[in-house]
């Protein structure tokens, strides 16, 4: 009877000792409890979705669902960072004088980088320069239909070149400023070169304006 009671006794310690160490708030700092861990949860806000990144914003929330804004160096492969966005694939990379953007392969001589763009079949894939003032100030164009590659100045294409290797100039009704060597082709038909001195027909027909 008494072993019996000793039992009994050391259950009904071991039961009240463990509720007391789930329910008690007077438990250090860094340890895990029901309520540190209902705080945490109530504090995540958004729907996440697969793939989306939970960031800290700030008031002890973590946003599950907002854009990744991040206003440091953001460094792929690589130990240390030189520019905004540096990616490089293995070895070690080269510090460049200026970045914004660093793609770098290896340091070997025979690494090969490689950036793709890649539109649909029925669609141009293109990269644009620009300023502040206007975002098309040129272009370079690749057409997926014609497969052809065109240099665009604004929003006019001045350069095409085809698969078949032929390069057409856009026609220009005015005469622009040359150096020596320059050549454009005038509306009238006429192919130009500048000599130096002024502009001089070298094939067609009509006249250098």
């Amino acid at each position: 009877m008494k072993l019996l009671l000793s039992a009994l006794t050391l259950l009904i310690s071991i039961s009240v000792s463990a509720q007391q160490q789930i329910e008690t708030d007077q438990i250090e700092d860094g340890a895990v409890t029901k309520a540190k861990l209902a705080d945490t949860f109530s504090e995540v806000v958004g729907t996440p979705v697969d793939n989306q990144i939970g960031v800290w914003t700030g008031a002890d929330s973590i946003e599950g669902d907002s854009e990744f804004v991040y206003d440091g160096n953001l460094g792929i492969g690589v130990a240390s960072t030189f520019s905004k966005l540096h990616v490089l694939e293995s070895g070690t990379g080269f510090t460049p004088t200026f970045a914004d953007v660093l793609v770098q392969d290896s340091n070997l001589t025979s690494s090969l980088a490689m950036i793709s763009l890649i539109s649909g079949t029925a669609a141009t894939a293109q990269l644009t320069f620009g300023d502040v003032d206007d975002q098309f100030g040129g272009q370079v164009f690749y057409n997926n239909v014609t497969n052809t590659f065109s240099i665009n100045v604004g929003l006019s294409t001045i350069i095409k070149l085809d698969s078949a290797g032929v390069v057409t100039f856009t026609p220009l009704s005015t005469a622009p400023a040359g150096v020596l060597g320059s050549e454009y082709t005038d509306t009238s038909g006429a192919k130009c070169w500048h000599d130096g001195a002024a502009w001089v027909k070298i094939a067609g027909s009509g006249t250098c304006v």
